[in-house]
Order: structure tokens, then C-alpha cells, then sequence
């Protein structure tokens, strides 16, 4: 749960509005502006996200045999990387 944190979220949304619009390194207001919107959207996406965290997590390291829990654990991080990047568009 530490690894998906919010300040985590938000560094990648400001990577992407930063590839999207690279003009932002020239304008200091619109970065921190930027910067505000990114914390707060990856805050959001967090708080939105945790309790499906923790119950997955706890079965994947509980309920799950171990010769699995990796295939398992991986599939659960993509399946949680698809859920941040559309949270960028949702949040």
C-alpha cells in the first residue's frame, strides 16, 4: 500500500501532463498549478482504490497458493495500473 501512494500518483500524472504539454517548464505558475491538481487527483485516486487494495492484497497473500502469488500479484498491479491512468481522466 506505501508503494501506491499519492504523492506516487501524482508524480506520474504530472509526467504525463509534462510530456503532454512541455511548455509547462517555462511557466512557473502554470507548473505549480499543475503540481496542486496532480497532488490532488492522485489523493483522490488513492482514498478511491484502497479498500480494493487491501482485500485484494490480503487473499493474494493469504488465500492464494504460493507457486501463484506472483502471477497473481502481477496481474493485480496491471489490473491497478490501468485503474490509475483512467483516474487521471476520472479524478
Amino acid at each position: 500500500m506505501l508503494y501506491f501512494n499519492p504523492l506516487w500518483i501524482a508524480r506520474h500524472f504530472l509526467f504525463i501532463e509534462l510530456a503532454l504539454h512541455p511548455n509547462l517548464f517555462t511557466t512557473g505558475a502554470g507548473f505549480l498549478e499543475l503540481l496542486i491538481n496532480a497532488i490532488q487527483a492522485g489523493s483522490r485516486s488513492f482514498a478511491g482504490a484502497i479498500l480494493i487494495s487491501f482485500v485484494a492484497n490480503y487473499l493474494i497473500q493469504n488465500r492464494v497458493p504460493l507457486k501463484n502469488r506472483f502471477l497473481f500479484s502481477a496481474v493485480f498491479s496491471a489490473l491497478m495500473g490501468i485503474y490509475y491512468a483512467l483516474s487521471k481522466v476520472w479524478f
